[in-house]
């Protein structure tokens, strides 16, 4: 029971009886005089709440207690938080002391009375019961505030062996010091009295270690940024910053504590080429940057553009400072004697190896052309005597993707649309030969490439790859097909592809939400989007509540997705459809205000500086809005206000850098540049650089 608790017992008839003991009850003149005292003993930090019991205590009454006892040059200290409970019983906070035997003592103006040896100060230990914060980075320097019992002017404390600095006694019962550096992992708490007296709480308090950076993919970009990375490390935290070259990325999402992605910025000063530094900075302040003389290398920004007729490749170089575009000098490149229908591309670069690569698939002549880009002029090099032959005819290899293997080496795969009837679609496997570039086709008993996509596929449109899935759309048939990747890329349908997506659903573009667990299809058909659970036991499991409507007639085609969110673009109805997206379950849900106006035909969307931007075919002009907390879109409150003007006449697609965008104007055989404006995502465009081909089918920035 505390002392205050005690009252009535105090006020009771023994109480009474004790009082009745002291004589003169009930005259509030009476003399003062001190009968006990409890209790009779506590800390030397003070803060005790004493009972004394006696008589003559009124308003004007102090409490006093007096150090050593009895001697005639003791040191007196006032109590505090008096109360006058009756003439009979007071309620006194202790002071703090210096130890031993201390006499109680009352006083009421000229009256005096004291009890001699009264109250004891103990040198109690300590208690620590916690801190807060109680994480911080191993570097120290975190301000913390610890709570307990007992603490004493001089106390001192160490975290893992090693004092705080800094270290304040706010009152008995908490202090505040700041860490000192410690190794990663908790670390014990111990506080220590003058008396040597401590107390320790283990494990309160865990240092952070900095987060590292272990890799990049890509690991090299355009000058003018904009590529999407994959950073893996770790101990990266929510809030963390990127910097490449010492500048903020953008876009960046912590995925989880070992991947991020980003947006690179464009290289500083503009037009600036070679290596990097990449770093991330945790909020805590520590951060960890990727070892090695070239983290990240910048390289000229330079625009390829394959020609389906004229079966060439042009090459145009980009001057940053003035957003100028100049054909290389020879720009077009011819794809090799009997290649036709160039119609895709595909690049990689490799500075220990032939530098940059570039592929270009010709569709109607099932052929693949190398090319090596020179470093100065970007002049094209045919790598060997012609085009690649794919092994099986009639493939019409129309997609290429470059995939750097965890083995080690690079492939290149070729998605394959087949010659209906007599040919199915597949994806062809190419090894690439990392000195020179060179393709050949992998081979073995049974042959390894090309790898069919399934019974009754049709229609491939898209592919994404998840971990050491490859992913692949068959508009045609209503399926996604999943290709298992091998240690030397060779590819093995795993069982249950492939899964059907429902009848006339019509799949088409393909994105893997970050972390890579799950998996969404526009089902351009359907007018709807699908989602789905990338499994071990079946490559793919519908969620529960898709497919999801898009809006009526909305044949859904680009995604695009922020932290989270997904913005899926829909050409039937031209507007922007925006889901809200759970990164635990990967369900779907509507945003308010959703679908948003875009312009005519939008057929892709990208996610830019925070920014979201929608490209209009039908219109010829690029939508934009700002990107709310929840992914609520706003039209850009800028003059002019979009849908921008690309200036085109029949653009097919499109490329994005960290504040530029490139339309590929398939009517004129052009590419567009457009400046984007960071601070207000404003878009300006200018002049365009012919192509010198005929039907211009893809466009590729230079990695």
């Amino acid at each position: 029971m505390t002392a205050r608790g005690r009252i009535a017992e105090l006020l009771a008839p023994a109480a009474l009886a004790i009082s009745g003991l002291l004589g003169c009850t009930g005259d509030a003149q009476e003399r003062l005089a001190i009968a006990d005292v409890h209790p009779k003993v506590g800390p030397l930090a003070g803060g005790t709440e004493l009972t004394v019991e006696g008589r003559g205590f009124d308003a004007d009454t102090l409490v006093n207690l007096l150090e050593p006892s009895g001697s005639p040059s003791a040191t007196r200290s006032a109590a505090t938080s008096v109360v006058i409970v009756s003439s009979r019983v007071l309620l006194a906070r202790t002071p703090a002391g210096s130890g031993g035997y201390a006499d109680v003592e009352v006083v009421r103006g000229r009256d005096r009375a004291v009890l001699a040896g009264a109250f004891r100060y103990a040198a109690l230990p300590p208690t620590v019961t916690g801190l807060s914060p109680n994480t911080g980075p191993a570097a120290g320097g975190t301000l913390v505030t610890i709570s307990g019992t007992g603490f004493l002017t001089g106390i001192t404390v160490t975290i893992g062996g090693t004092a705080a600095t800094g270290v304040t006694r706010v009152d008995a019962n908490t202090l505040t010091a700041t860490t000192p550096a410690g190794a990663a992992g908790s670390a014990n708490v111990t506080v220590t009295n003058p008396d040597i007296q401590s107390a320790t709480l283990a494990g309160g308090f865990t240092y952070i270690a900095p987060p590292t950076v272990a890799g990049i993919v890509p690991a090299s970009g355009p000058t003018v940024g904009g590529s999407a990375v994959t950073l893996s490390g770790t101990g990266f935290q929510g809030g963390a910053t990127v910097t490449v070259g010492g500048i903020l990325a953008t876009d960046v999402i912590v995925v989880s504590a070992t991947t991020i992605l980003a947006r690179t910025p464009a290289s500083s000063p503009a037009g600036t080429t070679g290596a990097a530094s990449v770093t991330v900075t945790n909020p805590d302040a520590q951060s960890g940057s990727l070892a090695g003389p070239s983290p990240f290398t910048y390289n000229p920004t330079r625009l390829f553009v394959a020609h389906s007729t004229s079966n060439d490749v042009a090459v145009l170089n980009f001057t940053d400072s003035t957003g100028a575009l100049a054909a290389a000098t020879g720009s077009p490149f011819g794809a090799g004697t009997g290649a036709s229908g160039t119609s895709a591309l595909a690049s990689y670069f490799d500075p220990s190896g032939p530098g940059t690569v570039l592929y270009a698939a010709n569709t109607s002549s099932n052929s693949i052309t190398a090319y090596t880009v020179n470093a100065t002029t970007g002049a094209l090099t045919m790598i060997g005597s012609g085009p690649t032959i794919l092994a099986s005819g009639g493939l019409g290899p129309s997609l290429l993707r470059v995939v750097a293997l965890t083995t080690g080496g690079r492939v290149l795969y070729s998605l394959n649309v087949g010659n209906p009837p007599t040919t199915a679609p597949s994806v062809s496997i190419l090894s690439i030969n990392g000195t020179t570039g060179a393709l050949t086709e992998l081979g073995g008993t049974p042959p390894q490439s090309p790898v069919s996509l399934g019974t009754g596929t049709s229609g491939p449109a898209d592919w994404v790859i998840s971990g050491a899935t490859l992913f692949v759309s068959c508009s045609g048939s209503d399926q996604i097909s999943a290709l298992g990747i091998g240690t030397t890329g060779a590819l093995t349908p795993l069982t249950g592809s492939p899964v059907s997506t429902g009848s006339g659903s019509g799949p088409t573009v393909l994105h893997v939400l970050h972390g890579g667990a799950y998996l969404y299809a526009s089902h351009t058909a359907a007018g709807s989007l699908g989602g789905y659970q990338i499994a071990v036991s079946s490559p793919l499991i519908a969620l529960a509540g898709t497919p999801i409507s898009t809006g009526s007639g909305s044949s859904p085609l680009g995604i695009a997705t922020n932290s989270g969110a997904l913005f899926v673009a829909g050409s039937g109805t031209g507007n922007v459809a925006v889901f809200s997206v759970s990164t635990s379950t990967g369900a779907l849900g509507s945003v308010t205000g959703s679908p948003f106006a875009a312009g005519t035909t939008p057929v892709a969307a990208e996610v830019l500086n925070g920014r979201l931007y929608a490209f209009n075919t039908g219109s010829q002009n690029i939508s934009a809005w700002a990107i709310g907390t929840t992914g609520g879109l706003t039209v850009l409150a800028t003059t002019p206000a979009p849908p921008y003007s690309t200036g085109a006449t029949g653009q097919a697609l499109w490329q994005v850098g960290a504040s530029r965008l490139f339309v590929l104007d398939a009517g004129g055989a052009a590419v567009i540049p457009m400046t984007v404006t960071p601070s207000t995502g404003l878009l300006t465009s200018a002049s365009g650089a012919a192509t010198g081909g005929t039907a211009a089918a893809d466009l590729l920035v230079s990695p």
